[in-house]
């Protein structure tokens, strides 16, 4: 069951948490600094800076999915009704041109889960008991199955978290209770 709350925390904020995030420029300038399929740090990504970083970097947690259409993540889906985190220039109009985030995890890491700052990041696994916290919370990825979209890739043990773009299913399982 806590699993399920992980992956529904990691859903909300996702979408609505980064509605908030300001400050991004024109579809030219998302074009011009990055491209599908490239990640950022999250670092780069909570100061709303698009610089291109390998998607092996165990910082690089987010990866292009895309450009919104029409509103739209590249799973059919509004932003704040997906899996994507989401930057946009206009958080008042549904419609502004947005970016995509998916998440790039690695299997057999440890990830931290802000629920104040609306951020994922790659932490040590033995960190854990240290960071969890009611605003924090902390998993391992236990497989990562990239070219698909089949939940059932996942232990019951685990949660499955699925992309359609790219696909991808990350199987989370809790850290802490």
């Amino acid at each position: 069951m806590w699993i399920v709350g992980v992956v529904v925390v990691l859903v909300v904020l996702g979408g609505i948490g980064n509605a908030v995030r300001k400050g991004l420029g024109t579809t030219t300038v998302f074009g011009a600094h990055l491209k599908s399929g490239q990640c950022v740090t999250t670092s780069d990504y909570e100061k709303f800076k698009f610089t291109s970083t390998s998607c092996e970097s165990s910082d690089a947690v987010y990866e292009l999915a895309g450009e919104t259409s029409k509103g739209l993540c590249p799973d059919g889906k509004a932003p704040s009704e997906g899996p994507y985190f989401y930057a946009t220039s206009n958080q008042d109009d549904p419609k502004a041109p947005s970016l995509c985030f998916a998440l790039n995890l690695h299997e057999g890491d440890c990830y931290a889960l802000d629920l104040t700052g609306k951020s994922v990041r790659n932490i040590e696994c033995a960190q854990a008991p240290a960071i969890a916290n009611s605003h924090t919370g902390v998993f391992k990825v236990s497989q990562r199955v990239d070219d698909s979209t089949d939940e059932s890739a996942c232990a019951t043990a685990a949660k499955a978290m699925v992309f359609t773009t790219p696909k991808r299913v990350y199987c989370l399982s809790k850290l802490v209770e």
